[in-house]
C-alpha cells in the first residue's frame, strides 16, 4: 500500500515526521520500533522457510524496509505523485535478496 496524505498535510506538509531530536507525537518512537521489529521477525520466517536467502541480516533489512516506508510517507506528504512513491517502492524493492 503506497503512503496517502495525512490530515493537514497540505498546511504543514511532513511536520510530523521531520521533528529533529524527537519521536514527535507521544509513543510515536514506540510505534517505529514496533514495526521495526515486526518486519524483523517477519524476514527471520522467511528465512526459515527459505523464502529468503540464509545468512540474510533480517535486522538491518527490517530497519531499511522501516526507512523507506517512513521516506515514502514523507514524499507523500511533501506533495509526491502516487506514481512516484510507486516508482520509488519499485526501485527499493530491487534491493532485496533473492
Amino acid at each position: 500500500m503506497i503512503a496517502t496524505r495525512h490530515a493537514g498535510a497540505s498546511s504543514y506538509p511532513g511536520t510530523r515526521v521531520r521533528r529533529g531530536g524527537g519521536d514527535g507525537a507521544p509513543g510515536v518512537g514506540a510505534l517505529r520500533q514496533a514495526i521495526v521489529t515486526a518486519l524483523r521477525e517477519r524476514f527471520e520466517k522467511a528465512v526459515q522457510d527459505s523464502d529468503l536467502p540464509a545468512g540474510t541480516d533480517c535486522a538491518t533489512l527490517a530497519r531499511y524496509i522501516a526507512t523507506v516506508l517512513n521516506g515514502l510517507a514523507v514524499q507523500s506528504a511533501s506533495g509526491a505523485t502516487e506514481k512516484e512513491l510507486r516508482l520509488v517502492a519499485a526501485l527499493a524493492m530491487q534491493a532485496l535478496p533473492s
